[in-house]
């Protein structure tokens, strides 16, 4: 029994420590993961500014700028 829970006490520390970096690390993956979508949301806008933009533009500058 003075081996047993010693070990327990052990292997519960171990496996708290392991849970603890395990929502550490899932954190810091959302973060990023909402910075990517951010971009990506940003970048879409952009695209579209510049398409609607080309719409004006007349048929001879988009040859030229092709």
């Amino acid at each position: 029994m003075k081996f047993f829970i010693p070990c327990l006490l052990f292997i519960s520390l171990i496996l708290f420590i392991w849970l603890l970096m395990s929502n550490i690390n899932r954190t810091k993956v959302t973060a990023s993961l909402n910075e990517l979508e951010i971009n990506s949301q940003v970048e879409k806008q952009t695209a579209s500014q510049k398409s609607a933009g080309l719409k004006n533009l007349p048929s001879k500058k988009l040859i030229i700028l092709k």
